[in-house]
């Protein structure tokens, strides 16, 4: 029973941490495309 819990958490750890890496790859193309803009 405990293990199905630590496993869970484990897995919505992971899952957070790929949608942090996701919103940051956003902000790096939108990061891009200001610079492209003021040049």
């Amino acid at each position: 029973m405990f293990e199905k819990r630590e496993l869970k958490n484990r897995k919505r750890r992971i899952k957070s941490y790929y949608e942090g890496f996701e919103e940051m790859e956003n902000l790096k193309d939108i990061l891009i495309e200001m610079k492209r803009y003021q040049i």
